[in-house]
């Protein structure tokens, strides 16, 4: 596919949400610059580059230089760095405020002219949760940046179009309905959620990261339907054609497992701070997603039926 006009710059790109950015950037015609990690996976640069996007091997923080050379004369910046479950010596801190810091200073070296970060629903420097809560402060440190800006906050993302990459919380789910004979909820699964379909995440994205999309706005973006956490872990059983009792964990239950998680495993399974996170609701307080797509959202059973075509 031929591109026009100056490329949008997507870091963090080989990861699920950025594979989806960067498939629908390139569907439409726009030419992308994807940064990636020395560590990314073959299969996932691959991935990229069969799209036709280019792909740049490079470390945000400690080759700044490089990132800001490459940013010079596009036509946005889309930060996507993060993660709900970092390993063990990463902190939330670097991940979400140190490697903010590095892409803002990048951006206003090569006056960037519109940049677009993507955090979460809940965040915010009071939020219970580490992830919740620096990436609140990586907002903040955005918003006095001087930068032409906007910030996506999605609740749950879910579904899949390309690749074989999920959310982290989704694949987790997935491997104990497939795996385990219980399939455990902290607090029973009683917060609620609203799951958005990650096909229509990457087109109210690429909506955004227009020259003439939003500006200077912070945006929550959900699915159509708010469901407690059982709600969805049950429907994706029926996708997944099996059916697992459901273990509720007392929050003290559950965070003394997630301590030994902790302490025992690289990626813990569960951790505190996802205790934290399980606890609380996960609903846009008013909804952008119509209003950036321009037309109904996809149901949560539409984007879980992409899972029966492409597990």
């Amino acid at each position: 596919m031929t591109a026009d006009g100056p490329p949008v710059f997507v870091d963090g790109a080989s990861g699920y949400i950025g594979g989806h950015l960067v498939w629908k950037l390139r569907e439409q015609g726009r030419a992308v610059l994807c940064l990636v990690r020395s560590e990314a996976s073959p299969a996932d640069v691959d991935l990229l580059e069969s799209f036709g996007a280019q792909v740049l091997v490079a470390g945000l923080a400690d080759q700044q230089a490089d990132v800001a050379k490459a940013l010079e004369g596009v036509s946005a910046a889309v930060h996507l760095i993060g993660s709900i479950a970092p390993p063990r010596g990463v902190s939330f801190a670097g991940m979400h405020v140190g490697q903010t810091h590095a892409w803002i200073e990048c951006c206003q070296k090569a006056k960037v002219p519109k940049v677009v970060m993507v955090t979460a629903v809940g965040a915010g420097p009071g939020a219970p949760s580490r992830y919740h809560a620096t990436k609140g402060e990586a907002e903040e440190a955005l918003r006095a940046s001087g930068l032409r800006h906007a910030i996506v906050r999605p609740s749950l993302v879910v579904g899949r179009v390309v690749g074989r990459r999920d959310s982290k919380l989704v694949s987790r789910y997935r491997d104990l309905i497939l795996k385990r004979r219980l399939v455990p909820l902290v607090n029973g699964g009683s917060s609620r959620v609203q799951p958005v379909f990650v096909g229509d995440l990457a087109e109210a994205l690429a909506a955004v990261a227009a020259p003439e999309g939003p500006a200077g706005l912070t945006l929550e973006v959900g699915g159509p339907e708010v469901v407690t956490m059982r709600e969805f872990v049950e429907r994706l059983m029926r996708v997944l054609s099996t059916r697992k009792p459901v273990l509720g964990l007392p929050a003290g239950i559950a965070r003394a497992i997630a301590l030994v998680c902790e302490s025992v495993q690289r990626v813990p399974i569960l951790s505190r701070d996802q205790v934290a996170i399980a606890l609380r609701d996960n609903v846009c307080r008013e909804n952008a997603l119509p209003s950036l797509l321009k037309r109904p959202p996809a149901s949560l059973d539409e984007a879980l039926e992409t899972y029966r075509r492409t597990l």
